[in-house]
Formats: C-alpha cells, sequence, structure tokens
C-alpha cells in the first residue's frame, strides 16, 4: 500500500479523512515533548509483526515534527513494511519532511487551501544556483534540500536518467554532508557542476 501524508490544520482535518476509510486495528503514535524520536519508531517496526495476520494502519502523527534520524528510520519501515500495513503521516507543514519520504507518498491536502505541493518549496531556480553560497552545514542542507524537492518535482515531468542521477548524487551529498565534515560550499559546488555537465535546466511550478 502507498503511504499517505496528510497536510492538515487541526486534528479534525484528520478525522474527517479517518472516517471515509474502512476499519482497521490502527496503531497511533504522537511527539513525544515536541519532537517525534527514533525510539518511537522502532518501537512501531516492534509491533508489526505481532499484527501482521491482521488488517492493520499505522498513524505518525505530526511527523513534520520528527527529527532527522526518526525521519531515516521511518523511511526504512515505509519500504520495508508498507506491504504488511496502511501508513497515514499527518503533518503541519511538509517542508519538514524528508524528500526522500515525500517521494514515496501520496499527498492529501485536507487543509482549506488545497495545495499538494507549495511554489514556496520549490521556490528556485538558474539565479540562485549560480549565486548559491552557503557560509556553514546548515545554509548548505537547506539548498539542498530546496533542490531535491525541485528535482522531484521535475522528475514527475521528464523521467530521464540524467535527471535520476543527479537525484541520487544530491541524496548522497545530503547525507554526507550532514554526517561527516564536508565542506558545505565545495559539496553545493558539486552538484552544481554535475548538472550543468548533464545539461538540465530545472523548471518550478510557475513556469
Amino acid at each position: 500500500m502507498i503511504p499517505i501524508i496528510i497536510l492538515i490544520k487541526t486534528e479534525k482535518d484528520k478525522r474527517k479523512h479517518l472516517q471515509t476509510l474502512p476499519e482497521k486495528t490502527t496503531l497511533q503514535i504522537y511527539p513525544d515533548q515536541g519532537v517525534l524520536k527514533i525510539n518511537q519508531i522502532r518501537e512501531v517496526k516492534k509491533q508489526i509483526p505481532l499484527l501482521r495476520s491482521q488488517k492493520i494502519r499505522i498513524i505518525i502523527n505530526n511527523f513534520d515534527l520528527a527529527n532527522t534520524q526518526a525521519q531515516n528510520a521511518a523511511l526504512k519501515l515505509l519500504e520495508e513494511e508498507s506491504a504488511f500495513a496502511e501508513f497515514i503521516l499527518t503533518a503541519y507543514n511538509i517542508n519538514n519532511i524528508l524528500p526522500t519520504i515525500q517521494s514515496r507518498c501520496r499527498v492529501l491536502d485536507m487543509r482549506d487551501n488545497r495545495v499538494e505541493h507549495t511554489k514556496d518549496m520549490l521556490k528556485i531556480n538558474q539565479l540562485d544556483f549560480d549565486k548559491a553560497v552557503a557560509q556553514d552545514k546548515q545554509q548548505a542542507l537547506e539548498f539542498i534540500d530546496k533542490l531535491i524537492n525541485l528535482l522531484f518535482y521535475n522528475l514527475r515531468r521528464d523521467k530521464t536518467r540524467s535527471l535520476a542521477a543527479v537525484i541520487h548524487k544530491a541524496l548522497e551529498s545530503r547525507y554526507l554532508l550532514e554526517k561527516n565534515n564536508l565542506n558545505p560550499q565545495l559539496t553545493i559546488d558539486h552538484l552544481l557542476i554535475m548538472m550543468k555537465k548533464s545539461n538540465i535546466i530545472l523548471k518550478d511550478e510557475s513556469q
């Protein structure tokens, strides 16, 4: 089953969607003191084998409050267990969810303004690339996240091998930058050089 990200304004939005679904054994988890943590995702993983004989729905509430470790653990969980369980992730801000998770989910916007992928999320253009400057790791990570979002948006329109290769490299670079002591500016420059060599021109939603 394809996991779903439900964008909500209030809990009422979530309940409205759940009312349309068939009844299932449901396991829900919520952030612990404002943060969704990796140990909570691991606990869900332990529970699934015990419930595989049933129709099971797992709701991870406020997934946009998950830290990076929890999101990476959730990504593995979705990849391994989606055949056995129905996953629903609720969020207020999709920009706080890793692009690798977004790409594996169907996005359902239950808010008043129904926009699955906001223009703010996609707003990056060639001028931004030419002036991309990262003074520290955090700035570089934010730029790469924007770039990955836009790459995935373009991949839905144009499934080329070169575009997929750049996405793979961007995801790899983000992971290495976050986990190691890479130079932030050189990491970005390397990605942009790869894009230029591949003659990739990205478009945002307004083009």
